[in-house]
C-alpha cells in the first residue's frame, strides 16, 4: 500500500481534492490524545491501494510559533514523523507565491512531492498564467494543474502517484558562506548521531528557524551555542526563502497588464506571512 499525506494552506481546496480522490472510501476519527478530526481515505487501483491522510491546513512547518493552533501542531509534527511514500502539496494557483513558502519546507524533507496546483480556472479568469513545465523544473518536483471542484486533473494526479521518484531535491536557498557552514555543521552532527541524511538536513533548518523538537536534547546544547553565532538566523532564512520563491514565481507566472494585483495582494508577502511580519511588528 502507498501512503500519501495531503498537505496545504487553509482554504486551498485540499478537502475538496481529498473528497474527489477518495469518494466514499473515507474514515473519520481523531488524532491520538486530542479531539482534532483525522480523515483518511483509500483509493483502490489495479496496481495496488493508495491510502491518503488529509492533514489539517498549515502555513509553515515551524511548530513552536506563538498562536499556533492544535491543528497546525498536529500537521507539522505529522509531516515530519509519519511514514509516507509521497506528499501531495495542494497550492492555490491564485496565490502561488504565498503558498510556495510551505512547499519549499516540504521539499526539504527529501520525500517524493507532487504539487497539486488547484483553482487553475479561477487563476486564469484573473489573468494569471502559469507555465506548468517551467514551475516543475524550478521546484524540482511534479506539478499537476487541477480544478478539484470540477474533478479535472484528478486522473492525472493519480497517474503521477503511480510514477513517483525515490526522492525530490530541496530548493537551494541563497545563503551566505557563514550561514551555510553553520547549517552544514549541525547537519553533519545529526548524521553522525544516526539521523538519516535527508532528515538531518530538514531538522537542521527547522532548528535554525527556532524549532528544536526534532533534535535530541543531548545534542541540542552544542548546536544552540553554534546558532548563537548567527543572530537573527530565523529571519535571515525566512527572507532567503521568500527571495528564492519570488524568483521561482517570476520565472513561471505571468499576469495580464489589466490583472494587476490589488493593494491587499501586493502586501501579502509582507503582512500575511508569520515570519516576515516579525521585523515590522518589532521594528
Amino acid at each position: 500500500m502507498t501512503h500519501v499525506l495531503l498537505v496545504g494552506n487553509p482554504n486551498c481546496g485540499k478537502t475538496t481534492l481529498f473528497n474527489a480522490l477518495t469518494g466514499d472510501n473515507q474514515r473519520i476519527g481523531n488524532w491520538p490524545g486530542v479531539t482534532v478530526e483525522k480523515k483518511t481515505g483509500q483509493i483502490p487501483l489495479a496496481q495496488g491501494c493508495i491510502e491518503i491522510t488529509d492533514l489539517p491546513g498549515v502555513y509553515s512547518l515551524i511548530s513552536n510559533m506563538d498562536g499556533l493552533s492544535q491543528d497546525e501542531q498536529i500537521a507539522t509534527h505529522s509531516i515530519a514523523n509519519l511514514a509516507a511514500d509521497c506528499i501531495i502539496n495542494v497550492v492555490d494557483a491564485c496565490h502561488l507565491e504565498r503558498h510556495l513558502y510551505l512547499t519549499s519546507q516540504i521539499l526539504e524533507l527529501g520525500k517524493p512531492v507532487v504539487l497539486a496546483l488547484n483553482m487553475m480556472d479561477v487563476a486564469e479568469s484573473r489573468g494569471i498564467s502559469i507555465d506548468i513545465k517551467k514551475l516543475s523544473e524550478l521546484l524540482g518536483c511534479a506539478v499537476i494543474p487541477l480544478q478539484a471542484h470540477k474533478n479535472l486533473g484528478v486522473k492525472e494526479l493519480l497517474a503521477q502517484l503511480q510514477n513517483l521518484p525515490k526522492v525530490n531535491p530541496p530548493i537551494e536557498l541563497p545563503l551566505n558562506e557563514s550561514v551555510r557552514a553553520t547549517l552544514n555543521s549541525i547537519e553533519n552532527q545529526l548524521i553522525a548521531a544516526g539521523y538519516q541524511a535527508n532528515f538531518a538536513y530538514y531538522a537542521s533548518l527547522r532548528l535554525a528557524e527556532g524549532d528544536s523538537y526534532l533534535v535530541d536534547p543531548i545534542l541540542l546544547k552544542t548546536m544552540t551555542l553554534e546558532l548563537e553565532n548567527e543572530p537573527g538566523l530565523d529571519i535571515f532564512l525566512a527572507d532567503a526563502r521568500y527571495n528564492k520563491i519570488h524568483q521561482i514565481v517570476s520565472g513561471s507566472q505571468k499576469k495580464r497588464s489589466d490583472a494587476s494585483e490589488n493593494f491587499t495582494a501586493k502586501l501579502d508577502r509582507i503582512f500575511l506571512h508569520r515570519f516576515l511580519a516579525l521585523p515590522i511588528f518589532f521594528g
